[in-house]
């Protein structure tokens, strides 16, 4: 978002390199040197997304992040980059701290769970730095100093990566060069069309979700199918990160909903349980989804249901709403995915008309709650009804221990594909 109070780029800031002209680093430190003339009013914010876990920072998270602040940029004439490690610096004018602090407290809620904040206070490791300009303008140009440096170190150690990869190949994927690490409109382009050449029906993985009883052997009750983008994009796009650039991936990820919803209608036809789909919100909203809905008709009276994620409820709940509703009208089941035991007790199920919902299992979260944590956690289990709560992610037994003290009834996991299994 351009500013025109600006006056134009100013050139030599002192020690800070030149920097790498087009990169999110080179335009926050323009940003940084320019607020030198004009520091009245203004504020920025670090949010350091980069301390929390993989599993907490992949591409929808920064998406949703980003989106978090629009409104704060449009109210306050901003500017928002993302770096190198996926940090965030967002500047704005005349924003009191108490306006800046709430889009702060949506992020605090939405990572609440992971270890960083956590472990925020006792490692003295803040999640979300601030900057008055006015008295701190030196502390924050020194920032965007050391980020344009360490960018240019990290495209150093990629480019250095790549050619090794490139030397010790005899036919190196054609896709992979120097600068072509990351998706770009271009490869996108080739990716789709060798999607739509593709058999997809090979590339569905599927995972039961089970009931326990006693020592009964885990019985299957319904089965979600899922297109795994680390294994297509090793397949189809090798050395190529699918997720580098949200936008692109975004795109990507819708074209995938589409051809796999292309391909369910036939691979389904003997699955005897209810199947699950895990699936974009705009999805649904679809011409092609009204093509699936009307092949899945012809061919069989399963039980469908469909997974959305709580981070899209959360970005935009009047496109959830009615995506739900939309499905609800057509005999469709809702599910809720990516709760955790703190973000869960404050959805409720039956005034979000959701079916299941979905809790992540999580060994440094599920088991380091405090007594008021898990009241309320224990609480929300018993209003929202155990038969209708899936852990996922169930990897161990302790996983398995921990939801039935509960009364939750559904699994999944790699444990319970084993024992399944045999």
């Amino acid at each position: 978002m351009a500013n025109a109070a600006f006056p134009a780029p100013v050139s030599g800031v002192p020690n800070a390199g030149a920097p790498h002209v087009g990169s999110q680093e080179a335009a926050l430190l323009d940003y940084a040197a320019r607020l030198a003339n004009h520091k009245q009013g203004r504020r920025a914010i670090h949010v350091r997304l980069s301390r929390l876990s993989p599993a907490n920072r992949l591409e929808h998270h920064i998406r949703i992040v980003m989106n978090t602040f629009e409104p704060l940029l449009r109210r306050f004439n901003g500017q928002l980059f993302r770096l190198w490690n996926n940090d965030i610096v967002a500047g704005v004018k005349d924003a009191r701290i108490s306006d800046i602090e709430d889009y702060a407290v949506k992020l605090r809620f939405l990572f609440s769970e992971d270890p960083a904040l956590l472990l925020e206070e006792a490692s003295n490791e803040p999640f979300c730095i601030w900057y008055d300009i006015e008295s701190d303008h030196p502390a924050f140009l020194k920032l965007a100093q050391a980020f344009d440096i360490e960018a240019g170190q990290h495209r150093q150690r990629l480019n250095a990566a790549i050619k090794a990869h490139e030397d010790k190949s005899k036919h190196p994927p054609p896709s992979v060069s120097a600068g072509a690490n990351r998706l770009t409109p271009l490869l996108l382009d080739r990716f789709e069309t060798a999607l739509r050449n593709a058999d997809l029906s090979l590339m569905i993985e599927r995972q039961n979700i089970f009931t326990l009883a006693g020592n009964a052997p885990p019985k299957p009750v319904m089965c979600e199918h899922f297109v795994s983008i680390r294994a297509l994009q090793d397949r189809l796009l090798p050395g190529i990160d699918c997720m580098g650039d949200r936008w692109l991936f975004q795109h990507l990820s819708q074209s995938l909903d589409i051809r796999m919803l292309a391909a369910l209608p036939e691979i389904t036809k003997t699955v005897t349980v209810p199947i699950s789909i895990n699936l974009n919100v705009s999805t649904i909203l679809s011409t092609e989804f009204l093509k699936f809905d009307a092949a899945m008709r012809r061919i069989t009276q399963t039980a469908i249901i469909l997974e959305l994620q709580s981070i899209d409820l959360f970005a935009d709940m009047g496109a959830f709403i009615f995506a739900r509703d939309f499905a609800h009208e057509r005999g469709y089941g809702i599910a809720l995915d990516g709760l955790n035991p703190l973000t869960f007790p404050f959805m409720d199920r039956a005034k979000l008309k959701l079916d299941f919902e979905k809790i992540i299992w999580n060994p440094e979260t599920c088991n380091a709650h405090n007594p008021e944590r898990s009241a309320a956690f224990v609480e929300a289990v018993n209003q929202a009804g155990a038969a209708r709560i899936i852990l996922c992610r169930c990897d161990t037994q302790d996983a398995i221990k921990f939801g039935q003290a509960l009364g939750i009834k559904l699994f999944q996991g790699r444990y319970l594909d084993q024992l399944a299994s045999g």
